[in-house]
Order: C-alpha cells, then structure tokens, then sequence
C-alpha cells in the first residue's frame, strides 16, 4: 500500500513502516460517526502515552498531534438505511516508522523520529485496538459523555481561537467546548456561538 484515503476524498500517504487499519464495526444500533473518529482519536493518543510517554493532543475532529504536527488520522464511515445499520468502518492511519516525504516534514511526525529509533507496531496496535474497544463500549452503551470527556483532557483545540473551514464557509471564534454529538462549539463574539459539524480547524496564535 502507497496510499490511503482522508477526509474529503484526500489522499493519506501509507509508506512501508506505518500503521495502517481499518475497523469494521456492526453496531446493534445507529451510532454517531463523529463520536467514534473522538474514540479512536483517545484510543490513539493513550497508547502513545502509555508505551512511549509521548504527549500527543487532538484536533477536533480526527486528528492526533505532536507539537502541532499530525501523527495519525482518522475516518469513521459507514452504512445505515432507517434504523438499520449494516456496518461502520474506523480508518486509523499511524506514521511508526515510515518515512515522511520532505514537503510534510513541517506538518507530519513519525513515532521514530519522536523517539529517535524504530518501534515495533504489533503493541501499539493491540494498544490501539483495546482502548479503541473500551470506548466504543461505552458508546453503544449510551455512556458518550465519558468519552467525550476522555477526549477533552487531550485536546489542543479547546481554548485555542480557531478559523474552521465548513462547507458553509469560515468560522472563527475561541473553540470553547465539545458537544455531547462530538460537535465542536465557536465563541464567535457578541454572544453568539457556532454549532459544527463538519470542517478544517487551524489554530491561530491571535486573531486576525
């Protein structure tokens, strides 16, 4: 595999040495797609703290950083028709020890370069994999605030004054929270508030 598939149809580098799964999920009801992109999300940057002692942070919606560069990301799809669902699919893409090209260098990291050597990928995928597992229990057993909750302690996003891209248009605004749905919410001032859905979130140092 040389390539991967992102949000918006955009193409995900997957050089040889990285981490690259697709899991396929039947859950017994409808399941809020944006709320399983936040738990792989902390499925991610658990077990990057627990086996290397890395901080890695989340940006709303789906991606895992390291000093303001992307390690992983993540796409959540799936199939539904009325309240049938026939299956979820939770794309996670980890840069382990593939190379990164030279024009990402600025914006992506690999785990060997954080660390400063090659790291075998089976633990942290059985990481990965169980407190991805942990979570969606409690998702489809109605508990998402605990794991909205568990992705706001990794945030780098909340508190930040923020430009969203939706398809709407652009926001900016101080991100303040995120909603029980995964939504994530844009102080825009005078009062008001941004409810979004969907959308590119850049942080920005002051407003413009």
């Amino acid at each position: 595999m040389t390539f991967g598939r992102g949000r918006l149809g955009r193409k995900w580098l997957a050089g040889e040495g990285g981490l690259w799964l697709t899991v396929l999920l039947r859950p017994p009801a409808l399941v809020n797609l944006q709320l399983l992109s936040l738990c792989a999300g902390v499925a991610v940057a658990k077990a990057v703290a627990d086996l290397y002692g890395i901080r890695a942070e989340l940006k709303w919606p789906n991606d895992v950083i390291v000093d303001d560069r992307k390690l992983c990301g993540i796409l959540a799809e799936g199939r539904a028709e009325a309240d049938r669902v026939h299956y979820v699919l939770v794309g996670i893409g980890i840069n382990v020890n593939n190379d990164l090209p030279e024009y990402l260098k600025a914006t992506a990291v690999a785990l060997k370069e954080l660390i400063g050597h090659p790291v075998p990928r089976i633990p942290l995928l059985r990481a990965v994999l169980k407190n991805f597992d942990l979570g969606y229990e409690l998702l489809i057993g109605g508990e998402s605030a605990k794991v909205v909750g568990l992705w706001k302690r990794y945030s780098s996003s909340l508190g930040k004054y923020v430009r969203v891209v939706t398809p709407e248009g652009i926001i900016e605004g101080y991100a303040t929270d995120v909603a029980a749905d995964g939504a994530l919410i844009v102080d825009v001032g005078m009062g008001r508030k941004e409810v979004i859905y969907s959308g590119d979130v850049v942080h920005l140092r002051t407003k413009t």
